[in-house]
This record gives C-alpha cells, sequence and structure tokens, in this order.
C-alpha cells in the first residue's frame, strides 16, 4: 500500500494523473465548446467549416452535422463508405469517427488520421453542437 500511495503522489506532483475535465466526462460548457473551436481551428479547419454561412470545402461543411444522415448533405458528393454508411451522426458516432475514420468507415476519403484523446473528441463533438 505504500508503494501505491508513493506512486500516485509521483504521479500528481507530475501532473500526471490530472482530474477528467468536464467535457471528457460528456458535459459540454463553455470551457469544453472553446476547448472544442480551438481543436477544430486546428486539425479540421483546414478541409472543413463550421459555418452554416460558409459552403463546403475539401471535405463538407460540419455546421448542423449532429442530427444530420451520416454522408449525406447537399452540395457535397461523400465517398462510397460515407453515402451507404446510413443512419445518423450523434456524439457518440462523430467521436467514435473521429477516433479513427478509416476503422469506423474503411475507404473513406477522409485523410484524417485520428483523434486519439477522448477530451479532444468530446470537446470537437461539443463544439460541433452548438453550429446550427
Amino acid at each position: 500500500m505504500k508503494r501505491l500511495t508513493v506512486l500516485l503522489s509521483l504521479g500528481l506532483g507530475l501532473g500526471l494523473m490530472a482530474a477528467p475535465s468536464a467535457f471528457a466526462q460528456g458535459r459540454c460548457d463553455a470551457a469544453a465548446r472553446q476547448r472544442g473551436t480551438q481543436l477544430f481551428e486546428a486539425r479540421c479547419a483546414i478541409c472543413h467549416s463550421a459555418d452554416h454561412k460558409a459552403g463546403h470545402q475539401f471535405g463538407p461543411n460540419l455546421a448542423g452535422v449532429l442530427g444530420r444522415p451520416v454522408g449525406k448533405v447537399k452540395g457535397f458528393e461523400f465517398s462510397k463508405p460515407m453515402g451507404d454508411a446510413g443512419g445518423a451522426w450523434d456524439a457518440a458516432s462523430l467521436q467514435a469517427f473521429l477516433e479513427a475514420p478509416s476503422v469506423v468507415y474503411p475507404g473513406t476519403a477522409m485523410a484524417f488520421g485520428g483523434m486519439a484523446a477522448a477530451d479532444e473528441r468530446a470537446a470537437v463533438a461539443c463544439f460541433l453542437s452548438g453550429r446550427k
């Protein structure tokens, strides 16, 4: 037990055991939305817009993506795996896709390798949930 206490104390002292953030726990608050905005701009905006007034870029516009049918949006032609997918985007399916796009939809044209950190995926989903 002493060994565990020492290891936990050491981990806390080094910042390795930080408490999960609010958005990692599924809450979409102002801090999560701000983090999601930053992540979207850094990792997604090169190919996607999330402004409902903007058009599509290399990838589809993601404003209003939550609740939208997977692989379907007016004015954008999706790869066959995405177009044939069925279902609708929700926070869970979006986060799974962001983790490993080519695993969720093998053959997708999306060249993004994925976002490993669950809290980052949740933050991006939070950001997109506010983009109508």
